[in-house]
């Protein structure tokens, strides 16, 4: 796990008290993001500050080209 999602899912659970479940989802979310935008960029290794306007656009499109609900990418949004 991507040391940045695994501090922010740390926090989210210790100081934000979110459930298991929406931790769960929250960490998948953002591996979906990580990997995508990883090939995106072309890189292996996400260096965060680079993910723009541009990347998450995309990202968007992806996810509506998978046919995936509007609710669910809305949470998709919401843990970036």
């Amino acid at each position: 796990m991507n040391q940045h999602i695994r501090h922010f899912i740390t926090y989210l659970k210790l100081e934000k008290h979110y459930s298991a479940n929406t931790l769960k989802s929250y960490s998948h979310d953002l591996h979906q993001v990580e990997t995508f935008v990883s090939e995106f960029l072309d890189t292996k290794d996400i260096n965060w500050t680079l993910v723009n306007k541009n990347a998450i656009r995309q990202f968007l499109m992806y996810l509506q080209e998978m046919g995936i609900s509007r609710r669910t990418v809305g949470r998709k949004l919401a843990s970036l």
